[in-house]
């Protein structure tokens, strides 16, 4: 049987790991980059914090929303964040992937994890999703991410309190 790679996306930010740890954690500074340029999100709740919960919606231009929510599994400040998410109803509930237009072969949930190496005051950020890497480009969520890295990157300087 032939094993699943799964997506894993690296960016380095000329920023220190602990501004890039903040802009990531941080629901203030989470809203202004955490979506494609063309969408908005809406974060409904965030407890970041190991068990905490999070909701959140991305609406796109024509007002429709992708409900996600989570968990937090781990926390290492300023090094690395694992959580796991999945689709959701309005209220928070978990949906199938099929309920919001992903094909079966979809997981129900996946997990994610954000490794932050320090590089001599530079950030390279290691994303890793448990969600098959051929998936992830056929439906546009490794693009996503990679647009809301770079958003992400933007957002760090525009906003130097982080």
């Amino acid at each position: 049987m032939e094993s699943k790679r799964y997506l894993t996306i690296s960016h380095r930010f000329h920023a220190p790991r602990e501004r890039v740890f903040r802009m990531w954690t941080t629901a203030e500074f989470l809203q202004l980059w955490y979506s494609p340029r063309s969408c908005q999100l809406q974060i409904h709740n965030y407890d970041f914090q190991v068990g905490g919960a999070f909701r959140t919606t991305i609406l796109t231009p024509d007002g429709k929303g992708c409900h996600c929510a989570g968990h937090f599994d781990a926390i290492e400040a300023p090094a690395r964040i694992v959580y796991t998410m999945f689709f959701a109803g309005a209220n928070g509930e978990m949906v199938s992937p099929e309920a919001v237009g992903r094909g079966a072969e979809w997981p129900e949930k996946t997990v994610v994890t954000v490794t932050f190496d320090e590089e001599g005051g530079k950030t390279l950020l290691t994303l890793h999703q448990t969600l098959p890497e051929q998936l992830a480009k056929e439906s546009g969520a490794y693009g996503g991410w990679e647009e809301m890295l770079e958003r992400l990157e933007e957002e760090i300087w525009a906003n130097v309190r982080g």
